[in-house]
This record gives structure tokens, sequence and C-alpha cells, in this order.
């Protein structure tokens, strides 16, 4: 299909977390505090927030792979089984985004966008086990993956008939390899533009659809153990959360600004 999954384990990754303060506009309908009390929730439950594809900030997320769904219909593929390839290839899965960047020098546009401007804060998380963790790839342009859908699905319509069981093993292993390679592709491939974040993501599929945004997910779940929280240079909630760092036995370093060079150190 013209593009690889990278597969590379990194011993730390950072999440940046915004926080809003009482002048800035309320995200949510129970007020800024309560939006800054779910994060403050889930840092000190050990837990990550995964998000529903809609919610990122990215107008082709999950669009860096083409599908010709027409090409599709004209082979004969039913309309029901393209509707599923679209919800697999949108919105089936929750996304939690991590970054690779080192905090002291190249995590500036980080904080910028995603802990709204320093008043937020940065979890490090040590990676314990790899296996749900993808490095995003970067491309400038979207390539055509309709062939191996196809193909995939055709894999599947064999499964149904009557194939002999060695066959079966054989189909099921190369309809998986397309599965993943697809979904993997689609859920972690953008724009060249995006490649200063150094992202790396971890899909999971939801099991809690009542959040419309998204849910929480142990750490422990997905390989990642929180071993420091970083506090920006205008945080106004210092004291809330090293008191949750100190519940979680892990350091809590303020961020601030050096004064001779373009650098951000901690202590």
């Amino acid at each position: 299909m013209g593009m690889e999954v990278i597969r590379l384990k990194p011993d730390y990754l950072y999440k940046y977390v915004s926080l809003e303060s009482e002048n800035d506009y309320a995200k949510c309908p129970e007020g800024n505090e309560a939006l800054n009390e779910k994060k403050f929730s889930t840092l000190l439950n050990k837990e990550v927030w995964f998000s529903h594809p809609k919610v990122l900030n990215d107008p082709f997320e999950f669009q860096a792979l083409v599908i010709e769904y027409d090409k599709l219909e004209k082979a004969g593929i039913p309309k029901d089984q393209i509707a599923e390839i679209r919800s697999m290839m949108l919105d089936h899965y929750l996304i939690s985004s991590f970054f690779g960047s080192e905090m002291e020098t190249e995590s500036f546009p980080m904080w910028a966008h995603y802990a709204n401007n320093h008043k937020g804060f940065c979890i490090r998380y040590r990676v314990m086990d790899d296996e749900c963790i993808r490095k995003v790839n970067y491309f400038s342009r979207r390539t055509v993956v309709t062939d191996g859908v196809q193909k995939m699905v055709e894999i599947f319509d064999k499964l149904k008939g009557p194939a002999l069981e060695a066959e079966k093993k054989k189909l099921i292993a190369g309809l998986r390899h397309i599965y993943m390679q697809v979904l993997f592709l689609n859920y972690t491939v953008k724009h060249s533009s995006w490649s200063y974040e150094k992202e790396y993501r971890v899909i999971h599929e939801p099991t809690d659809t009542r959040d419309l945004f998204g849910q929480n997910v142990p750490a422990q779940d997905v390989g990642l153990l929180a071993d420091a929280v970083y506090l920006g240079f205008r945080c106004e909630y210092d004291e809330r959360i090293r008191e949750i760092c100190s519940l979680l036995d892990i350091p809590c370093l303020k961020c601030r600004l050096d004064d001779k060079k373009f650098m951000v150190f901690a202590d």
C-alpha cells in the first residue's frame, strides 16, 4: 500500500493537559472548575483520557488513506458492508495522543496548543509496554488503498463459505494482516506539516459509550506509568496538583523560563 507502520519504543512519553481559569471560555456545561476537576481526577485515578475522533483538531484526521467507495460498490460489495468499512475508518476507535519532544528545548508549541499557553500541566509517562503504542508517520500525500480494502472484503466473504479448516486459518491470517495495516495507517498517518509534534498514539476500542467525547482508561492497561508531572509556568492550580502527586508518590516540578536562553526548565 506504499506505506509501512513504524514501531519504536521510547523510554518516556509526554501528555499535555489544558486547564481553564475563571476568565477562560467554559468548555463544558458545568463550567471550567468542573472540567478541570475531571482532569485532576483522571490523574489521581491513574487513568488516561481517550478522545473520540470527532473532537480532534486536524480536519484531515483519519483521511490519510483514500478509499474509493464508488469503486467498491461497482465491484458488488453490499452497501451495509461499505457502511461498516466507513465506520471502521472514521469513528470506530478512540485515540489518546502523546508526544516524544524533550521538555526543555522542543516543547514550546505543545505547551501553547495543548496546555492552554502554559496554564495547564504535562504528565511524563514511563513506557512499561509498547504493545499498544504507535508512532505517527507524516506524509505529504494521501494514499489510495481501495484495492487492499476490496481484497479484505473478498477474504472475509470466503471465510463464510465451506472452506477447509487449514484454509480458513490462512485466510484469517491474511485478513487480520490487511485489516491491521489499513486501520493503523489510517489512525496514525498525518500531513507532514504536523511532524514537529513527534506524536505517538494509542488506539483503543471504546467500552463506555455514555460520553460522546471519549472515556478514561487505566494507564497500566495501555502499558504506561505516570512518573512525573510538570506544571506550566502560568498554571494556577499548583497546590491541587502537588497534592495529587504526593498521593501518587511522584515528583511535581514547576516550569520556568531560562533567563538567557530559549529554554524552559523545571525544578
